[in-house]
């Protein structure tokens, strides 16, 4: 037989599998975790967690369900395993991490946000290797040699906080998130780049950054940006697009 023909004949055969495969996963791996009431037919537990902003949906499953279940997912994906349990968690994230790698929709996604280290590296031997590649940096004299520069940043966070308070008569409301996401940019810049942004005293770069931080995390909140996480779910394969938007993330 020639191998156009073996091709042609393997496609089907491929695509049944995968089929085959998916329904199986779906019926029997975790057929006796118990899941919430109630799922969408198309998109299962999902949209409904996503549409929870507060972490009140999760408290209402975990005391219906106990504290491992499974959530339907969306668009016929398996089942998620959602687990609450600190042994469990203990054996995941501190006895076998290896055991447990990332998913392949989120590596490149890593890669592209946080370049090929410690947080995007997989398999054992790897991870060690880069651990001590990274390690001298945060020996305990080095530790020590950051006091100074994070001290610095909270003194000007605690000088912005209390003008802030002074300013409105002895009380303010504040968003928390708009006062630590600069301070933490300020510390990271002293820190590792021995630079300083300056993002507390509303510096042009250093609210550049941050507003690109702000963005991209209210694009994560939009119906777009749920749908598009689904989307590379299913096709993971998208993100290694020869396209100039998707390589540019990478640059």
């Amino acid at each position: 037989m020639s191998l156009p023909l073996l091709i042609a004949a393997a496609i089907p055969l491929c695509i049944v599998g995968l089929v085959i495969k998916t329904w199986w996963d779906r019926r029997f791996l975790l057929k006796n975790v118990p899941a919430p009431a109630n799922p969408s037919l198309i998109w299962g537990h999902e949209k409904t967690e996503w549409e929870d902003n507060s972490g009140w949906q999760w408290r209402a499953w975990f005391k219906e369900c106990g504290k491992a279940f499974k959530l339907k997912a969306a668009w016929g994906h398996p089942d998620i395993l959602v687990v609450g349990d600190t042994v469990a968690l203990s054996h995941i994230y501190a006895k076998n991490t290896y055991n447990y790698p990332h998913s392949p929709v989120f590596i490149p996604l890593i890669e592209r946000l946080t370049g090929r280290g410690l947080i995007w590296v997989e398999g054992e031997r790897a991870h060690k290797k880069m651990r001590a590649l990274v390690a001298p940096a945060f020996s305990a004299d080095n530790v020590r040699k950051m006091g100074s520069d994070i001290y610095q940043v909270a003194h000007s966070l605690q000088n912005k906080l209390s003008n802030e308070i002074m300013g409105n008569g002895g009380s303010s409301v504040v968003n928390a998130f708009e006062l630590t996401a600069p301070a933490t940019l300020d510390v990271i810049g002293r820190v590792a780049f021995g630079h300083d942004f300056n993002t507390i005293g509303n510096s042009a770069e250093g609210i550049k950054i941050t507003t690109g931080w702000k963005e991209q995390n209210e694009m994560g909140q939009e119906q777009a940006g749920f749908t598009a996480l689904l989307v590379l779910r299913l096709f993971p394969w998208i993100t290694s697009l020869p396209l100039e938007a998707i390589q540019a993330q990478g640059a």
